[in-house]
């Protein structure tokens, strides 16, 4: 059986010597409401197909950022050019049901006040906020996935 795929992003912005992460608060209108998290959600149908149909890495890497970039979309409103430079590395969080793949973003000064700006939050979301998570201290207020699996997203904000 072929997993499901859900695709996210964390951006993060380098202020003050510190290294800040975009999150936005779940909303009451959806699972896990009122926790805070990473623009992410599930492929589509024809999203998986096209995944799973693919042999090269490479094809399969560009499907995964696609499905991120239009989640990312659809959750904010903000377009592959406001968000800086996708790096090439990732996470992957399996469980029986589905593979979670993150990627990160790192954008300007420049570009964060442009994010702020810019982003339109839909009804999966109600609010969003810069936090450096080195320094993030709120007992179970993450999306438990972010909470289960913390360290594997400090090395991935950290890592260079």
């Amino acid at each position: 059986m072929k997993k499901n795929i859900v695709c996210g992003v964390v951006i993060t912005c380098q202020i003050d010597n510190t290294t800040k992460c975009l999150m936005f608060r779940r909303s009451i209108e959806v699972k896990n409401p009122l926790v805070w998290s990473f623009p992410m959600g599930h492929a589509e149908p024809s999203e998986q197909a096209l995944y799973h149909a693919l042999d090269s890495k490479r094809e399969r890497y560009d499907v995964l950022i696609d499905i991120m970039l239009r989640e990312l979309e659809e959750e904010t409103r903000l377009q592959s050019a406001q968000i800086g430079t996708i790096l090439e590395r990732y996470i992957k969080i399996s469980t029986k049901k589905k593979n979670t793949f993150f990627f990160i973003s790192r954008v300007t000064e420049r570009e964060y006040e442009e994010i702020n700006k810019s982003i339109v939050l839909n009804f999966e979301n109600d609010d969003f906020k810069w936090f450096d998570l080195e320094t993030f201290n709120c007992d179970n207020c993450l999306h438990p996935s972010i909470n289960l699996n913390f360290d594997l997203f400090m090395e991935l904000i950290n890592g260079d």
